[in-house]
């Protein structure tokens, strides 16, 4: 039992439980880029409609958010006229407001 114990007060006393939550970090995320005429091209074929938008002035950027049937694609937009695909996906999901295009309810509509 005496050997139980000191494993126990070991385990816990371990530098995992004493340190500080990670801080941020970076990382290397694959994005498709090219200019902003034919990144929209390419999301509006996939049927996507702009539904919101919002500017990063840290950045000089502008954040456009389209919204389709089947997912929702972000991109990110440039004052070069370059823009960057930064996210995509299905089964969107808004809190705090529903989501409805065509009448349907695209959170639940798999």
């Amino acid at each position: 039992m005496k050997y139980l114990t000191f494993l126990t007060a070991l385990l816990l006393s371990t530098p995992i439980f004493a340190q500080e939550p990670p801080s941020f970090f970076q990382t290397q995320k694959p994005v498709l880029c090219a200019p902003l005429n034919i990144i929209l091209g390419a999301v509006t074929n996939l049927g996507e409609e702009p539904y919101a938008y919002w500017t990063d002035p840290d950045n000089d950027t502008v954040n456009l958010m389209y919204v389709g049937d089947s997912g929702i694609t972000i991109v990110e937009s440039f004052a070069n006229g370059n823009a960057c695909i930064i996210g995509s996906g299905k089964d969107v999901e808004f809190v705090n407001k529903a989501l409805t295009l065509k009448g349907k309810d695209v959170i639940y509509n798999r």
